[in-house]
């Protein structure tokens, strides 16, 4: 069993993800817990707490992310989202910002051993839906350096060891600017291309 996420971090502006599932309904789904329900109501759900519960219950699964450094869409709707609730400041978050913040989220499932992140260089938005799926290496796509994304997700599905995927070098403490590094914290058994 594996799950497979193309481009979704989940990454949202400050007091606006539990809101937002309640409001669009999400809060009586029946694939949520009543301790889930209630974090809902009470306008405390996230997408992160959700996967986590579904990561520790299913322990012999992996959950796996494609994700763009910089994806171009979530960042898009993050502007949105942000101005939408005039919140002046964080609808003008930078690329190294969104990356930053979704490194964050990442963080959260590094203690699952079920969990496994490709990461991508670049904005693009979606891989699995189109040609960018077979041209695509964790440098970008369309690239003939870095790791392919074809050999690591058919990796996922035949359940051969598969580690996290990165281009870039491993920092801490990376420039304010800079996206083109990979987070030892995020991919702490990465391999660097």
């Amino acid at each position: 069993q594996a799950m497979l996420v193309d481009s979704y971090a989940g990454v949202f502006p400050p007091d606006t993800e539990g809101p937002i599932a309640k409001g669009w309904g999400g809060c009586t789904i029946p694939i949520l817990s009543a301790e889930q329900r209630e974090a809902c109501q009470n306008l405390e759900y996230s997408v992160q707490a959700h996967t986590k519960t579904a990561m520790a219950a299913h322990k012999h699964a992996r959950f796996a992310f494609i994700q763009s450094k910089v994806d171009a869409s979530q960042i898009w709707f993050y502007h949105g989202l942000a101005a939408s609730n005039f919140d002046a400041v964080n609808a003008q978050i930078t690329d190294a910002q969104f990356y930053n913040l979704s490194l964050g989220l990442f963080t959260g499932y590094v203690p699952y051993s079920n969990f496994k992140l490709f990461l991508v260089s670049g904005s693009t938005h979606t891989f699995t839906d189109g040609q960018d799926f077979v041209t695509t290496t964790s440098a970008g796509p369309d690239t003939t350096t870095g790791f392919p994304l074809p050999k690591w997700t058919g990796s996922l599905v035949k359940f051969w060891p598969t580690k996290s995927i990165c281009t870039g070098n491993f920092t801490t403490s990376p420039e304010p600017t800079d996206v083109d590094y990979c987070d030892p914290a995020v991919t702490p058994e990465c391999e660097t291309v």
